[in-house]
């Protein structure tokens, strides 16, 4: 009987010592395994920078180019009455020109000589001009000169409003009138007049002068 059990605590035993041996060896591998775990795990990931980004630099802005073409094209016309005579002092307004259906704008009307030079300041047009602005500035600073310094105007004229009105309306009438009166007899009288009435055109002519300039 004894033999028969020391038979079957043999392969206990060598059951226990096999166990005994896993569980010291994987005590003994673990630590191992986990320092190498330690040494292989690396430095921290660096800490990311912040790049601040460019301005984009804008587009240039593109502007379109629109080319247009005129041509100035003088068109002779004549109007006349029923008898034939020539209607003068039409405008712009009194034509009206068509190409291929569509209405063309007109420029200007007049003598062919003369279109498209109306707006050029010739030595003609300037010295129109300059005797223009003499002729309205010369009387009226006569008038000035002696209404200041003299009584002259006072004893041509019975009232103040007639050099006044004259000032501004007829003023070589108005200083031609005042120089007769006092250059001999205090009165107009006979050849003076004639000096008056030339005066008298001379502010007809600057009137009609500056106007036809202004054209």
């Amino acid at each position: 009987m004894n033999l028969i059990k020391k038979k079957s605590l043999a392969p206990a035993l060598s059951m226990a010592v096999l166990a005994l041996s896993f569980l010291l060896a994987v005590f003994l591998t673990t630590p191992r395994s986990q320092a190498q775990k330690t040494k292989e795990v690396g430095p921290p990931p660096p800490v990311p920078r912040y790049k601040p980004k460019p301005t984009p630099t804008p587009a240039p802005i593109e502007y379109d180019v629109v080319r247009i073409t005129s041509n100035l094209v003088m068109v002779p016309v004549s109007v006349t009455d029923a008898q034939g005579n020539p209607v003068l002092g039409l405008k712009q307004t009194d034509f009206r020109i068509e190409e291929d259906g569509k209405s063309q704008e007109i420029a200007q009307v007049g003598d062919p000589e003369h279109v498209g030079q109306s707006g050029g300041f010739t030595l003609g047009r300037a010295m129109g001009w300059f005797l223009f602005l003499s002729s309205m500035f010369w009387p009226r600073l006569g008038i000035l000169a002696w209404w200041i310094f003299s009584n002259l105007l006072g004893r041509a004229y019975d009232s103040a409003i007639v050099p006044i009105v004259g000032f501004f309306v007829l003023p070589w009438t108005t200083v031609t009138y005042a120089m007769m009166w006092g250059f001999s007899s205090d009165r107009v009288s006979g050849v003076e007049w004639v000096v008056v009435a030339f005066a008298f055109l001379l502010d007809i002519l600057t009137y009609a002068g500056g106007r036809a300039l202004r054209r």
